[in-house]
């Protein structure tokens, strides 16, 4: 009789990014990475009052630059109330910090 072969258990999380991904897109995300790591960017406490709701791409109609230089997306956010001043003032840093999880000058 031939020996059982048996598979290891995968964590759920390695399977949502590819679920989520598809329906990510629909909003500008390009990868779901931005969203499943919000906390990681922003910081617990930054992250508890806010997330990530779309990025807004420029259209192309607008943008009359090469292909090799492309205008950065807007970072749309759902802010609680008490705290939206204080994001809005924080906007470069959370900016600099997304572009640098993406890798790219993308916000």
């Amino acid at each position: 009789m031939a020996p059982r072969k048996y598979s290891k258990p995968v964590p759920l999380a390695d399977f949502v990014g590819g679920a989520v991904d598809p329906l990510l897109a629909k909003q500008g995300f390009g990868q779901s990475s931005l969203i499943l790591h919000w906390d990681d960017i922003v910081g617990a406490r930054l992250a508890a009052c806010s997330e990530p709701i779309k990025l807004q791409w420029p259209s192309r109609s607008v943008q009359r630059l090469p292909e090799s230089s492309v205008e950065p997306a807007t970072l749309v956010l759902r802010v609680s109330g008490g705290m939206a001043i204080e994001i809005q003032h924080m906007a470069p840093q959370l900016i600099e910090r997304v572009n640098a999880h993406l890798g790219w000058r993308a916000v």
